[in-house]
């Protein structure tokens, strides 16, 4: 697993995108919305407490769950509608409802404006949906965890170039620029992206031509397949296969070929019975000649096929009802890891925060390294899954992030506290109120004009303005709440000594964040690589005239992955205040490290589960392929099994169960 085979990878698929008509801009325009979220990432959630206050941690979560609800209720929605009338509509609207929310979002002065900001970004979000779908939907089975794992991996470099900018615009702002004031530094980190989202939807309407399209084209698909395999061409949509030369389905092309023995026995049973009737003697004769001749009637065509009917339907049911059981799994595992991904997310910046008092620049350092880091881990994932098997890969995944959880909660709860920084506090009561605080080697500094009351929210200061002269700063030191009150041309000069973790905690906090942040990362195409090829094989085996909707099935892994991220903004936000009241104890329930104690345990127990699912069978996708598009009469049953055998190494997307017949006869990697 060399880095240039990586990287020659992930040129490819790129390529592959961007050589495509119908996937270009909407793949630019995807890559360009990544790239502007990532300049506002790290300073989100300090943006937010900026606004609207310092125990905002349930708000915060109130305001993901309102952006979540909108993808778990828009991911269905787009995805019938990219079914339906293709990419173009549902594309431009959730490309215009991110960049009114972001910008709506930028200029937010309290909570409410927040939440109308969360609500056209829920729009928004399934702008990733659609194009994610649009792209599954272009491309044959054979490259579809190329697909996905490609996108994943071109998304966080484009997010890492945002990410590894964000620290340098920060200090050009504050120190070359002269904005002291952090919301207001805040609000232009959070308003760029607005920019990129606007060129984007512009894009769109440049490029529609080459977008609209109300049906994929087999044709077109099957032509891609052409270009790297010379060989029998399929629809990816209908699996038909396609004559080269005049590009009509070939319905009957392996039937005629595979039912030979079928049209044999019926001959040898026609003539055997025209013999009997001409020479009804002939056995008498034989026998006085002294020839034993016995006369076994075949069995006749009809008997030979209500048997395989029968078969056949068996077969079906056990299909049904482990495709059932095996997507059941898979969309716990996979809301399992939409919410443990969304805590880590939504929580470590406040945990940096709160803990660690890290500044938004320091922690923008951090997820730079953990974007870098969770790109490796994404990018390594087809070469895994195709060395030890796409279950086994999902269930080692979980296994190594239930053990992450653990050791993040002892990294960052369980080291021993250094009082070993103090707190410098200045606080004025003039005709310009000032509040300066010295914290960690930072002198930060807060003006407040005495002509008007005001309520401020700086740092973890509350810092109050009665109108006159008087300023009063609220704020805490370990477990005790100081209130320091500076009248008419006072100043109040207040030196506190405070815990702060020490050097070595803050260095395996990060290992630790980090390495847990990418194995989530690495989880999330690995189930949507195998669910949608589930869903999509079960769509067929049941009904054998419906083409297999790809973009309803997006839909539903995000609908899956928004209802995950919604319970782990309210239950994560929750868990978190609450736990962080606990200062002793155990550390896996003190300051905080509740909820993702919890989520190491969920992650072991979903490790556990998807072992006991079978690794996929490379035979089944080419059964279930062909049950697709052969017609319901004799000779398409007879020779279903021969027919697999021809295609059974096209994709090797195959699912079932350990209970599968199919495991018998094959060899499991």
């Amino acid at each position: 697993m060399s880095i240039s085979s990586l990287i020659h990878s992930q040129l490819s698929t790129l390529h592959l995108f961007l050589s495509t008509p119908s996937t270009r801009t909407p793949t630019i325009l995807l890559l360009i919305a990544s790239f502007g979220s990532s300049l506002h990432h790290p300073v989100t959630t300090f943006f937010y407490l900026a606004v609207i206050g310092e125990s905002a941690a349930i708000s915060i979560g109130t305001l993901g769950f309102i952006q979540g609800l909108g993808g778990t209720v828009g991911g269905p929605i787009v995805g019938w509608a990219l079914d339906k009338f293709g990419p173009w509509i549902p594309i431009v609207v959730t490309a215009t409802a991110c960049s009114l929310g972001c910008l709506w979002r930028g200029f937010a002065k309290n909570l409410v404006d927040l939440q109308m900001g969360a609500i056209l970004n829920g729009v928004g979000v399934n702008l990733w949906t659609v194009v994610l779908g649009h792209l599954v939907k272009s491309f044959p089975p054979n490259k579809r965890s190329e697909v996905l794992s490609g996108i994943g991996v071109q998304l966080a470099v484009v997010q890492i170039g945002g990410k590894a900018l964000f620290p340098l615009i920060e200090y050009t702002l504050k120190n070359l620029v002269g904005i002291s004031e952090d919301l207001l530094r805040y609000r232009l980190h959070m308003g760029v992206c607005t920019v990129f989202c606007f060129y984007g939807t512009v894009a769109l309407f440049w490029d529609r031509r080459n977008i609209v399209v109300k049906r994929y084209s087999s044709e077109a698909i099957t032509t891609r397949v052409l270009k790297e395999k010379q060989s029998d061409i399929f629809d990816v949509e209908g699996g038909l296969a396609t004559s080269l030369d005049d590009k009509q389905p070939l319905i009957g092309a392996h039937d005629n070929v595979d039912s030979s023995n079928l049209e044999r026995t019926v001959e040898m049973v026609e003539r055997s019975n025209s013999v009997t009737a001409a020479n009804p003697n002939q056995d008498s004769s034989n026998a006085q000649n002294g020839v034993e001749y016995k006369h076994t009637p075949l069995p006749s065509t009809n008997d030979a096929t209500d048997r395989i009917q029968m078969n056949q339907s068996s077969t079906a049911t056990k299909y049904k009802k482990n495709q059932i059981i095996t997507t059941t799994i898979l969309s716990i595992s996979l809301l399992m890891q939409s919410l443990s991904n969304t805590i880590l997310n939504v929580l470590w910046p406040l945990l940096a925060y709160d803990q660690f008092h890290l500044s938004a620049q320091t922690f923008g350092v951090m997820t730079l390294i953990s974007s870098v880091v969770s790109m490796k881990a994404v990018a390594s994932f087809p070469l895994v899954e195709k060395r030890v098997g796409r279950v086994r890969c999902a269930a080692a995944g979980f296994c190594v992030a239930s053990v992450l959880g653990v050791l993040f909660c002892i990294c960052s709860f369980g080291g021993d506290q250094n009082a070993s920084f103090a707190r410098q506090l200045t606080l004025e009561g003039n005709e310009v109120s000032r509040l300066m605080s010295w914290r960690s080697g930072q002198l930060s500094l807060l003006e407040i004009d005495t002509n008007a009351s005001d309520l401020a929210f700086f740092q973890d200061y509350t810092v109050i303005h009665d109108g006159g002269n008087t300023t009063t700063a609220i704020y805490d030191v370990g477990n005790t709440t100081v209130i320091e009150t500076a009248n008419t041309n006072q100043r109040i000069n207040k030196v506190m000594d405070e815990e702060q973790p020490s050097s070595m905690l803050y260095i395996w906090h990060a290992i630790s964040a980090i390495a847990l942040q990418a194995s989530l990362s690495f989880l999330e195409p690995s189930l949507k690589s195998i669910l949608s090829i589930v869903s999509s094989s079960s769509d067929r085996l049941t009904d054998k005239t419906t083409t297999t909707s790809l973009g309803s099935i997006m839909g539903f892994m995000t609908t899956i992955s928004n209802v995950g991220g919604m319970i782990g903004n309210i239950a994560g936000t929750w868990m978190y205040k609450s736990s962080r009241d606990i200062t002793s104890g155990h550390f896996f329930i003190r300051q905080g490290s509740l909820p993702f104690f919890v989520c190491a345990v969920l992650l072991g127990i979903t490790s556990f589960f998807i072992r006991r699912l079978d690794e996929p069978s490379d035979s089944y996708l080419g059964e279930v392929e062909h049950s697709s598009t052969s017609k319901t009469n004799d000779t398409d049953l007879v020779s279903t099994s021969k027919i697999s055998n021809a295609s059974e190494s096209r994709d090797g997307c195959c699912f079932g169960l350990r209970e599968h017949e199919s495991d018998c006869t094959h060899k499991h990697d």
